[in-house]
């Protein structure tokens, strides 16, 4: 995160009891877990004449350090500005705060909320870019950053234990299936109605009030729905019939994100659901919805597990979304 200083506050602080708290401040830059600029930048250099020789070396090089790392952090990087003799506000991408809430919120790890702790963890991290993938990787071993398991229906209580206290709310970011069944599920005047069940939606409706800008609804029905070709007609079991794989690529796009992955069509085959799918597989021929019927089975997501470890061939709109999406989660760090 981008932390300001404000004189005032810096002042406060090195000239009361409380001045173990410019420490800690100083200390993140140290650590190189946060930026810390102190505006102005030479409000301390008094304080730092007074104070042991090697400790002012430390902090000046960590100071310097920071002011560069600062200048090349993205715009929209989160940024806390510590200022004195305030009311806290929380907001995001910039909170004001006093020093105690400020430093509260800098502790706070970066915790990315997730449905399925392993799967959807290694689905992201094969979605990284090499640079991403180990700048979190740090982080992850630093213990900045979590990845915390949600669970499918307890996902929404997740989110809302960690909002229930700001700086843990403030430090979330969010990640779910959007449980689509046709792209126009997807439009803002879009809700379920009658005996119509959408998980996603119910989730997205919590994050989009309580956490703009901390979460990403993926755009396909499930994670498994990203699969490339190769990937997915290796991960099938021999349960599922040897067309299955073909068949499913010879849908169009829109037909392939918003399919049942796990359970196929009879698993979509509900009389309060069924509807949703409209006609988005009219085309298909009477041999593609048999190969397609039962789906491709719960496990296939596991084979995330190796996306994490070498490139996953994956499509051009798969890619496209990552690039938008996961800087949301990375200004955080």
């Amino acid at each position: 995160m981008r932390v300001v200083v404000s004189g005032a506050a810096a002042i406060s602080l090195l000239t009361s009891e409380h001045v173990h708290k410019l420490h800690r401040l100083i200390g993140f830059a140290c650590e190189t877990r946060h930026t810390i600029i102190f505006n102005p930048p030479n409000c301390l250099e008094e304080w730092l004449m007074q104070i042991d020789e090697p400790s002012a070396n430390a902090y000046r090089k960590a100071l310097d350090m920071s002011a560069r790392a600062a200048a090349l952090l993205a715009a929209d990087t989160s940024q806390v500005t510590i200022s004195a003799g305030v009311e806290s506000s929380w907001g995001d991408p910039v909170a004001i705060l006093e020093v105690d809430d400020a430093i509260r919120l800098l502790e706070e790890p970066l915790g990315i909320l997730v449905e399925n702790g392993e799967n959807d963890w290694q689905f992201l991290m094969g979605l990284m870019r090499q640079s991403e993938k180990e700048r979190v990787t740090d982080a992850i071993v630093r213990r900045w950053v979590q990845v915390l398991h949600g669970g499918g229906q307890t996902l929404s209580s997740e989110m809302l234990r960690r909002l229930t206290y700001k700086s843990s709310g403030l430090r979330t970011f969010v990640v779910f299936d959007s449980d689509r069944r046709h792209p126009s599920e997807l439009e803002n005047a879009w809700a379920p109605t009658g005996q119509v069940s959408c998980t996603g939606y119910g989730f997205e409706q919590i994050a989009k009030v309580e956490m703009p800008g901390r979460y990403w609804m993926l755009k396909r029905r499930f994670i498994e729905s990203y699969m490339p070709q190769e990937e997915l007609a290796a991960a099938v079991s021999g349960n599922v019939p040897p067309d299955a794989v073909t068949a499913y690529f010879r849908m169009n796009e829109a037909a392939r994100w918003y399919y049942n992955m796990k359970k196929g069509f009879a698993g979509d085959d509900t009389p309060e659901n069924g509807h949703r799918s409209q006609a988005l597989f009219a085309t298909l021929s009477a041999d593609e919805k048999a190969a397609l019927r039962t789906g491709f089975g719960r496990r296939m997501a596991e084979r995330y597990a190796q996306a994490s470890q070498r490139a996953f061939n994956w499509d051009a709109a798969a890619r496209e979304e990552a690039g938008q999406m996961l800087p949301k989660m990375l200004r955080l760090i």
